[in-house]
């Protein structure tokens, strides 16, 4: 069965379109002139859910389920079409795809043709698949935008989605069942989309005169939404984002906050100052001429994870197609394993000792047990705190696997706080960087897009808990030392891996490999908002107690209960507690007083801020 679902796009984004084909011999793209013919029953032969369908955002992933109304029914074909709401769809005897109101000439929906645009990146082409309980399930990729196509009489129509332009997923099915076929057409699901505008979120009127500046990671902007679209709203009609943000990377976020460039930067490190600051660890981020001191303030938890996509022939048939992969749900890998993999790459495993501990690599077959053709392990791209903990842990724990592919000469590796300009390069059979959690997912999704026989084996990535959960990736249960437990990153022990993380002369806290404790996953890592610990200039005077009060606002009950549904982990006790102190202190330096106007950011301080608590 085939869907094919235009992504409507506006100005800088790209066309994104996606075609998916029902995989289940004999099943028909679109329709076969006998079984695709037959009444509308007067009741729907099936339902179709989408999930989510609202506040969607573009290039989120949504889940769709055809699911047949009577027992021993099997949904065998379909059509799913992006329209505009507020029209009429209806089916009327036509073959299923002449469908009427679906045809591009009437205006209603988006053209198929548009699936197969070169624009299209092959990773948001997925299939949908036929599963032994006779439904049709499928992942697609909504956008948000807008789409202007050509009718059948030479006129123009356009479709937008977008926070003020709802559009209805249109679904036609058949349902074959004793022998005939019924075709069922189904326009109920309608997919609202929320305002990625700072302006404009939750009903935001703008943005406050003298809003702090943020920037740095990425890895907290839809935390950051959250938390900006749940304060406009509070706050009612008229109320102004009380922040703005840039978030891109940590190294730039860090280098143009001292610069004074930015009032607010998000990430897991700093730069070094202070009396001590030869003593942090090595490779840090960013370390810029001028060190403007800051404050640390905890708001959130995350973790660097070892993560799989992909899938396994299944061992359970009667529950899961055969042709589908079946994805990961509990692999085990040694430091060693994981140092290799990253290091060194797939070939330079001996994967008898993973797949004898991991049924399910097993069942992929030892010929593509550990791998996928054609693609490499995932590594972060450019200066990034995944980076420079993960290779922390390998280069203390796992030092003889943590080096270079021994026929590319098998140097040491070290600490690497970039990949992408690693020592030794990081040969390209090796694994790839990539810069976005967004490219990450179009790796991860453009699997469904291989050959058949493609589909099957791992996609090994190192990424971020919150990324991976975002990106539906199954983190993997490490062994930090040998004969000890496989720990697996879950909230519960990315929370108790917090006790173990060792203060640094900046306030913040980082991973140590030399702190291993049970029932904590140790790669355990802080987000912070890093602040001003000074007086800030007179013209950036606004910004002190907007400051103040949004870190108040992200560190207390109601910022911290939005942390666990962007997939990051609150707070503890310990860290609330500290969080409180930085905020108090922060309020204190920057809520009050101004500098004079035009003075430049300041130098290292006499003594470093106290760690907060």
């Amino acid at each position: 069965m085939t869907f094919s679902i235009p992504r409507p796009t506006l100005g800088r984004a790209r066309l994104i379109a996606v075609a998916l084909g029902l995989v289940a011999a004999p099943l028909a793209w679109l329709g076969l002139p006998a079984a695709d013919s037959g009444a509308q029953t007067p009741e729907a032969p099936a339902t179709v859910s989408v999930t989510p369908s609202t506040g969607l955002v573009d290039g989120q992933r949504v889940k769709l389920t055809i699911s047949p109304g009577a027992a021993g029914a099997r949904v065998t074909a379909g059509l799913a079409r992006l329209c505009r709401d507020g029209e009429t769809y209806a089916y009327a005897g036509e073959s299923m795809g002449l469908i009427a109101d679906l045809q591009p000439q009437n205006g209603k929906c988006l053209p198929v043709e548009l699936a197969l645009s070169t624009l299209a990146s092959q990773a948001d082409a997925f299939t949908a698949y036929a599963f032994p309980d006779g439904t049709a399930r499928a992942e697609f990729s909504v956008g948000a935008g807008a789409q202007p196509w050509t009718t059948g009489s030479g006129g123009a129509s356009s479709l937008e989605c977008s926070s003020t332009s709802p559009c209805r997923l249109v679904v036609a099915y058949t349902v074959s069942a004793g022998g005939s076929s019924t075709i069922g057409l189904d326009a109920s699901t309608l997919l609202t989309f929320a305002d990625e505008d700072a302006a404009a979120l939750g009903g935001c009127a703008g943005i406050a005169p003298g809003a702090p500046r943020s920037v740095g990671t990425a890895r907290i902007a839809d935390l950051w939404v959250s938390w900006t679209r749940e304060r406009c709203a509070a706050a009612g009609e008229g109320a102004l984002a009380d922040t703005s943000a840039t978030l891109t990377d940590e190294r730039s976020g860090l280098e143009a906050f001292a610069a004074g460039e930015a009032d607010l930067v998000y990430g897991s490190t700093g730069y070094p100052f202070g009396p001590d600051a030869g003593g942090q660890p090595p490779g840090r981020l960013a370390d810029p001429p001028v060190k403007r001191p800051y404050v640390a303030t905890p708001v959130a938890l995350n973790a660097v994870v070892l993560a799989v996509a992909g899938g396994y022939h299944t061992m359970t048939p009667d529950a899961w197609p055969t042709d589908l992969p079946q994805p990961f749900s509990d692999l085990r890998l040694t430091i060693d394993e994981a140092a290799a993999l990253f290091g060194q790459g797939t070939l330079a495993i001996d994967w008898g000792p993973a797949m004898a501990r991991n049924p399910e690599l097993a069942e992929v077959g030892f010929d593509r047990c550990c791998g996928m053709a054609g693609l490499v392990p995932q590594v972060p791209g450019g200066f990034d705190s995944r980076s420079l903990f993960s290779t922390t842990f390998f280069d203390t724990l796992a030092a003889g696997a943590w080096h270079d592919f021994i026929p590319f000469g098998g140097a040491d590796r070290g600490v690497v706080a970039n990949f992408s300009d690693a020592t030794p390069p990081l040969q390209a059979a090796i694994a790839s960087p990539y810069s976005s959690r967004d490219l990450l997912g179009k790796v991860a999704f453009g699997i469904a897009n291989r050959p058949p026989s493609e589909r099957f084996g791992a996609l090994w990535t190192l990424t971020d808990y919150a990324s991976a959960q975002a990106l539906g990736l199954t983190p993997v249960a490490i062994q930090f030392e040998e004969g000890g437990p496989f720990v697996r990153p879950t909230p519960e022990t990315i929370a108790a891996g917090a006790d173990a993380l060792v203060p640094q002369p900046d306030g913040t806290l980082s991973p140590d490999p030399a702190q291993l404790a049970p029932g904590a996953y140790p790669l355990t890592m802080v987000e912070y908002a890093l602040a001003p610990a000074e007086p800030l200039p007179a013209e950036r005077c606004a910004a002190g107690p907007l400051t103040a009060s949004w870190l108040d606002y992200v560190t207390g009950e109601t910022g911290q209960g939005l942390v666990a549904g962007q997939h990051l982990v609150p707070l503890t006790a310990g860290l609330a507690a500290q969080a409180d102190a930085a905020v108090a202190q922060v309020a204190n330096a920057v809520g009050a007083s101004c500098a004079p106007p035009g003075s430049a950011p300041g130098g290292v301080p006499a003594a470093a801020p106290a760690v907060p608590g």
